[in-house]
């Protein structure tokens, strides 16, 4: 037994030891005296065995005397061949090392001084000097007396507020490892929670998250992807059309398509609950947000108590210790510390029942509606009572968006290539939204000839309307320019130069490489040369790039005579974007003569008059559509209701030769001929106030223009 235990211990000892001592193996080994300390042995193994029995061992002692560095040397050997032993001996070694790591992150994750910064609000180098000295060994009484000028000045009864929150700081540290090791070792630990853990600040939020992956059970999302619908509530979340019926199978589980939507809205719930980013949400929106804590006494605590041998033993207090909370509000932010002890206790005793109130605008801030479109098309009348009906409209901003073509655009090529698999119904959603974040980005994927742009487009023949509107789309484009970093196919294809094949390539280029930073950088895009260049650079705009002139209507070869300009009249090139810059201009070519001024500089009028309207151009001045909120009459909402001497209010939608065409949020839209605008002239979307002259059957709605609105 001895002699295989002894095989044993050499066979791994010469695993990790040195290869190239074949014959020899060092080993440290203490031997009990009781007049001498510990002396090494050496072992050597003799090669020239005679027999084949096992070998013998010659065995020196050598008492290390002189040379003092021996022993760490041998601990560390010691050590090393003890860890690589529980290394090959440990099964779960790839975990343990995981843990080193997680560990390592964790510290590098939450620092200290920055956490005691946040609790406590006091700067990072006081709360860094604070633990600092704690960790020296420091009291808070030595430190109040005798360190002062570190802690600036700070209070006693200040200092132990902030030991306090480090003392909170170290355990929270400590809990997240011990949260991250327990999840890990049960298998509940994905990259998903351990983000939502690494992003907590505080014990509540770890809790928060930890909280639903204690239990034991399954829970409503795990049961849901059990099921397989992870990838349908992914689908759903990132805004595509589901179709639930499809996802029916028969089963218990998925037996109705109302089964099929609670699951997937439990999954979708989960996914959102564990997002670092709507735990940050919400922790900001808290910080904005006046909460106010209420209490009311219960309903059981109202009860007599029983009476008899079978009454129950209650041991809870006399609940008129709480009368004071029976109906109690405070906001959050003045609640006392002994307010706070008692409505807890009185909550465990079930004497009180306590809940946080949250205003209706956090719910509104929270789902993050910050402007509802309204398709000025069917249900839209019905649509903007319900939201004044439910008080909505009063707290988010409604607005009235022109749809025409949404429809077409929505079963499209280009509507299904943009976003494949979506709903119809779901496209036109989004193409009216996206026509009040961007109006002309949107309603250039709409063929001209479904916008309906004139009474009599569709008697001209139809090759020569489409030559005519895509040229006067194109003039429309290149006029108001676009940002080569935002623009989609269809809006670059348009610009003066460009064609599909070359908007294409752009688009490519900026997935590959970034944003483009100059102008200049389109020249690095295939297929675009120095002539196409000519054309299309000017049209093409560079936001926050490091030239200044990219943002704007000049040309890149006229940059040289824009900034001599610039240098003449007094003002800063890099100023050009900030709000002021426009004003400053205006004042300074008041008394500049630009016929002389162009001679000076060695260019055109015309060009140096592109350059000051350029300087003076404001930001966002180019957006040729606005929006209104709703104008519409609420007394009126359908044809049937209208008679003559009706007062109505709308929005200018047409602008004809012989009149304009109002839209009043009574179906068609109401024509006022020139005759009955007085000495007026409208424009598309202005908001008048109008009268019904002539109702709409059997002839057309017509109106007598009042006034125009601001």
């Amino acid at each position: 037994m001895e002699e295989v235990e002894s095989r044993s211990r050499k066979r791994k000892i010469k695993d990790v030891g040195d290869e190239n001592q074949k014959g020899t193996v060092k080993k440290r080994i203490t031997t009990k005296s009781s007049s001498r300390k510990p002396v090494a042995i050496k072992e050597v193994l003799s090669d020239n065995s005679e027999d084949d029995k096992p070998k013998k061992k010659v065995i020196k002692k050598q008492i290390k005397k002189d040379n003092i560095d021996d022993k760490p040397k041998r601990k560390i050997i010691k050590k090393q061949i003890k860890k690589e032993l529980d290394v090959n001996d440990d099964p779960d070694n790839d975990i343990n090392l995981n843990n080193e790591f997680q560990y390592e992150e964790c510290n590098s994750l939450f620092n200290d001084a920055e956490m005691l910064s946040n609790f406590e609000k006091i700067s990072t180098d006081l709360a860094h000097k604070f633990i600092s000295l704690i960790n020296e060994g420091c009291t808070l009484p030595f430190i109040a007396r005798y360190r002062k000028e570190a802690v600036n000045h700070l209070m006693p009864d200040r200092l132990q507020d902030i030991y306090e929150s480090y003392q909170n700081v170290l355990q929270f540290k400590k809990k997240v490892k011990s949260v991250l090791e327990t999840l890990r070792k049960s298998k509940k630990l994905t990259p998903e929670i351990e983000q939502s853990i690494l992003k907590t600040k505080n014990l509540s939020e770890l809790d928060l998250v930890y909280g639903p992956l204690k239990s034991h059970s399954v829970s409503l999302a795990e049961r849901a992807r059990n099921l397989g619908l992870e990838t349908y509530a992914v689908r759903a979340l990132n805004g595509e059309y589901i179709d639930l019926n499809s996802l029916c199978d028969g089963s218990e589980e998925l037996s109705s398509v109302d089964k099929v939507e609670s699951h997937i809205m439990h999954i979708v719930a989960d996914i959102m609950y564990k997002d670092a980013r709507v735990l940050q949400q919400m922790r900001t929106l808290k910080e904005e947000t006046r909460f106010t804590l209420q209490s009311s006494r219960t309903k059981s605590s109202t009860k007599e108590k029983q009476e008899g041998d079978n009454k129950k033993i209650d041991n809870r207090s006399d609940p008129e210790t709480y009368k004071l909370y029976f109906d109690w509000k405070c906001p959050v932010a003045f609640v006392k510390c002994y307010q706070t002890l008692a409505v807890n206790r009185g909550e465990e005793e079930k004497i009180l029942s306590v809940k946080v109130i949250i205003p209706d605008w956090f719910y509104n801030r929270l789902e993050r509606v910050e402007l509802i479109g309204l398709g000025n098309g069917t249900a839209c009348r019905e649509t903007e009572s319900w939201l004044k009906k439910h008080y909505i409209s009063d707290e988010i901003p409604v607005i009235i968006v022109p749809e025409q073509g949404a429809s077409i655009y929505s079963i499209s090529k280009e509507a299904q290539k943009e976003h494949p698999n979506m709903d119809p119904n779901l496209i036109s959603a989004l193409s009216i939204a996206r026509r009040v974040l961007d109006p002309l980005g949107e309603l250039i994927k709409v063929e001209p000839k479904n916008l309906g742009v004139g009474l009599y487009q569709h008697d001209i023949p139809p090759k020569k309307l489409e030559s005519v509107l895509d040229a006067t789309v194109e003039k429309v484009v290149s006029l108001v320019g676009v940002d080569i970093n935002t623009a989609s196919q269809a809006m670059l294809r348009r610009i003066s130069g460009l064609n599909e094949s070359r908007a294409k390539k752009i688009i490519s280029y900026r997935q590959d490489n970034g944003s483009f930073k100059t102008r200049a950088e389109i020249l690095k895009v295939s297929g675009i040369g120095k002539i196409t260049y000519q054309q299309c650079a000017g049209f093409l705009k560079v936001l926050g790039g490091s030239e200044p002139l990219d943002s704007t209507i000049v040309h890149p070869e006229s940059y040289t005579v824009a900034k001599l300009f610039a240098k003449k009249i007094g003002v800063n090139i890099k100023d050009l974007t900030k709000p002021r810059f426009p004003e400053e201009v205006e004042r300074k070519v008041v008394t500049i003569d630009i016929a002389s001024m162009s001679k000076d500089l060695d260019t055109d009028v015309s060009t140096l008059e592109l350059i000051v309207n350029a300087f003076k151009q404001k930001a966002y001045e180019d957006n040729m559509i606005t929006f209104c909120r709703p104008v519409y009459s609420l007394s009126v909402q359908a044809p049937d209701q209208l008679k003559k001497g009706t007062s109505l209010t709308g929005v200018v939608r047409n602008v004809v030769p012989f009149g304009c065409f109002v839209d009043c949020g009574v179906g068609d839209n109401g024509l006022i001929h020139t005759s009955k605008m007085g000495n007026a002239t409208l424009k598309l979307g202005d908001r008048v106030a109008v009268t019904v002259i002539a109702t709409p059957k059997p002839k057309k709605l017509q109106l007598k223009l009042d006034n125009i609105l601001d």
